[in-house]
């Protein structure tokens, strides 16, 4: 079940999301128009601020505008919002139409892809650091049936086979005969709104729109296919659009990514050196030179064991590099593939206490789930290979790895003595 939407009024006195605290959302707003002719509209601080002000006081990873109305002539250049990138599909012929992206500079995208059919137009690309894909749709009101077929169809196949990705499909749909409603039931439905119902049920997606954007109607969606990601949504009035803007709030930052850090030590200490590679001899030889008898009278009885401790300190200073950051083991192939394992089998239970399930698409998880046990069986092999060719390789500089490596595999963890009456 979707997380329910607030509904609230922007004034610039006071703005609701100023009681929220730190947070990171997604906004979606129908624009309506960034023409040549209505860009010192956008520029005057009445129209920028609302958007720029949301982006530089949290941490907005996405931008989505649609109803653009832009043309090549028009330069991003002369769209910027600092320390955003900017991607946009522009309708080719007809005035209007057209989506426009900003991503934030931390969130480096890949593989944009653009579907314009001079009716819809559809902008796709994908964030691997947080791996996340972002559909954005303007479907114009007068839209047929084939058009949204179409788009969908780009969508099932940019996203297809990565079921380890959030897929974020959000825009204008102009669809108001569905009822989003979780208690009201859809009323003669036309053709497009059931071709899209029909694919979030094959995606397993939801949408977390639920209250009006435009008037009585809930026009602009945000579908996802993680039950996880959206933990809020807000709407507000704004003098930009006479469709409301949209605020997804996100579970977690995008924007800022969980990266595990080494342990940092201090440089006075013995803990930020590397006895594994140490030159005992030399270390032993500065310890042989040091005249400690004459340390001892010079010093107060108290005060020498900590010149003893710095003594040794700076002979093992010498004679030790430092410890160096954990490298990167390259691949996190094992979690990944764990995690794709998982959201496979979430969707198989899903779909199998449905009775009206194709059978065909049952099929399709099952040979996907198997494939994917196939994949994590290789790669624990691999990964017990590597490990074992690590352990092999510090036999001579680092002993205790290599015996607490095959320690894991002793049959016979102690020895047990001999029971005596």
């Amino acid at each position: 079940t979707p997380p329910e939407s607030d509904d609230s009024s922007t004034s610039p006195e006071h703005d609701a999301t100023d009681d929220l605290g730190s947070y990171s959302s997604i906004l979606l707003l129908n624009i309506q128009s960034l023409s040549a002719r209505s860009l010192s509209r956008w520029k005057i601080p009445h129209q920028a601020s609302e958007i720029e002000m949301r982006a530089a006081r949290n941490s907005v990873p996405f931008i989505a505008l649609t109803e653009t109305w832009l043309k090549p002539y028009v330069h991003d250049a002369q769209l910027e919002i600092e320390h955003y990138n900017i991607s946009r599909c522009d309708r080719s012929t007809r005035v209007g139409g057209g989506v426009l992206l900003y991503t934030h500079e931390d969130l480096p995208i890949t593989n944009v892809e653009k579907h314009d059919d001079k009716i819809c137009q559809l902008l796709m690309c994908t964030c691997e650091s947080s791996k996340m894909i972002i559909c954005l749709l303007y479907r114009p009101p007068d839209a047929p049936y084939e058009s949204l077929k179409s788009c969908l169809e780009q969508v099932h196949n940019y996203t297809k086979d990565q079921d380890d990705y959030e897929t974020c499909f959000l825009g204008d749909f102009n669809l108001p005969s569905i009822s989003w409603s979780p208690s009201s039931e859809h009323v003669s439905l036309s053709e497009s709104a059931e071709l899209l119902l029909g694919f979030m049920s094959e995606q397993l997606s939801s949408q977390y729109i639920v209250i009006p954007t435009r008037k009585d109607n809930i026009l602009d969606l945000f579908i996802s296919n993680s039950a996880s990601l959206v933990s809020h949504v807000l709407t507000s009035d704004t003098g930009m659009s006479d469709h409301r803007l949209i605020e997804i709030f996100l579970s977690y930052d995008p924007c800022q990514p969980n990266i595990s850090t080494p342990p940092a030590f201090e440089d006075q200490s013995f803990r930020s050196l590397d006895f594994n590679k140490a030159d005992y001899d030399k270390i032993n030889s500065l310890l042989q030179e040091t005249d400690w008898d004459a340390l001892i009278q010079q010093s107060d009885p108290e005060e020498f064991p900590n010149i003893v401790t710095r003594q040794l300190l700076e002979a093992c200073q010498t004679g030790c590099p430092r410890k160096k950051p954990p490298k990167k083991r390259g691949s996190t192939l094992l979690r990944t593939l764990s995690r794709k394992k998982r959201k496979l089998q979430q969707k198989l239970d899903i779909i199998q206490q449905s009775p009206h399930t194709p059978q065909s698409q049952l099929d399709s998880i099952n040979v996907k789930l198997n494939r994917v046990y196939y994949d994590i069986r290789d790669a624990v092999h691999k990964e017990r290979q590597f490990r074992e060719e690590q352990a092999v390789c510090k036999v001579k500089t680092n002993p205790k790895y290599f015996y607490s490596y095959a320690k894991k595999f002793s049959k016979t963890k102690r020895s047990i003595s001999m029971l005596f009456r």
